[in-house]
């Protein structure tokens, strides 16, 4: 059995290979703009508990711990309504509003968005917006369509 037996449909698909592509633009984005990894794996956990996607949760609480994310924050995410946690006072102002940034982009029906980004305007820089606006809507398809294909993981 070959190592690409292992591996399942969706993810040969060359749909699948761009969007890894956008992340690793992504990913160049969040190091370019100097915006904190543990900030943008705390908006990668709180989309993921959002969107109920349990695999990418477990993907990055791993890369939190590994960059030190503290337990209670991550716990918070996971188990806490969104909205009362993403302005828990463990986290910092900045945190706060990077998470309502990740709120209103994952959950747009809210009409949050506007004011979403006023808030982290404080906070951060033009660069790091888009940045995290980009890193927001990967993690949000990421999460569907890990989602849209639990099956096939078991495959």
């Amino acid at each position: 059995m070959s190592s690409d037996s292992a591996v399942p449909a969706y993810r040969t698909t060359t749909q699948y290979k761009a969007l890894v592509n956008m992340l690793k633009t992504v990913r160049a984005g969040i190091r370019d703009s100097s915006l904190d990894k543990s900030t943008a794996e705390l908006m990668n956990l709180l989309s993921s508990s959002i969107n109920g996607c349990e695999d990418c949760w477990a993907t990055h609480s791993r890369e939190a711990r590994r960059l030190g994310v503290d337990e209670q924050k991550m716990q918070i995410l996971q188990y806490m309504e969104p909205r009362a946690a993403m302005r828990h006072e463990v986290f910092s102002a900045s945190e706060q509003a990077a998470l309502f940034f990740t709120f209103a982009f994952t959950v747009p029906a809210e009409g949050l968005i506007a004011e979403a980004r006023r808030e982290a305007s404080q906070y951060f820089s033009s660069e790091q917006l888009t940045t995290m606006e980009w890193l927001t809507i990967a993690i949000n398809s990421f999460n569907r369509i890990t989602i849209a294909h639990e099956d096939d993981a078991d495959a």
